[in-house]
């Protein structure tokens, strides 16, 4: 049992999948990786957290272009995008803790299409 589990806290529970979901991609072992970042998913969409939301959609479109399945790809990075925009028009161009923490993920948590790690870059 997760600790998170036993204090019924369940976005702790979601960051600790996509914790675990992370290590395991920087292990290269995406299909274990999808695994954690369904589960976040899940979770995020549970608490209504739209960052998590945001994040888990972006990572898998990822993870699944990794493991060559291309559909599934487009379908969470449309999601990702259509997640991105929504917020951004909720928020009429104020500059709220959701779009400070999607940039903080775009800048640290960006994939290379050529390593398994992640990279740090600029947006």
């Amino acid at each position: 049992m997760i600790i998170g589990e036993g204090m019924n806290d369940g976005l702790f529970v979601a960051q600790i999948n996509f914790i675990i979901g992370r290590v395991y991609n920087i292990k290269q072992e995406y299909e274990t990786s999808v695994y954690f970042h369904e589960n976040h998913l899940n979770l995020a969409r549970q608490f209504q957290d739209s960052n998590g939301q945001s994040r888990a959609y972006f990572i898998l479109s990822q993870l699944y272009e990794k493991i060559n399945q291309y559909d599934k790809a487009k379908k969470y990075l449309a999601r990702y995008k259509a997640l991105t925009r929504e917020v951004d028009k909720s928020t009429d161009g104020k500059n709220n803790l959701v779009k400070v923490r999607l940039k903080y993920f775009r800048q640290f948590f960006i994939f290379s299409n050529s390593e398994s790690s992640c990279r740090i870059s600029e947006c």
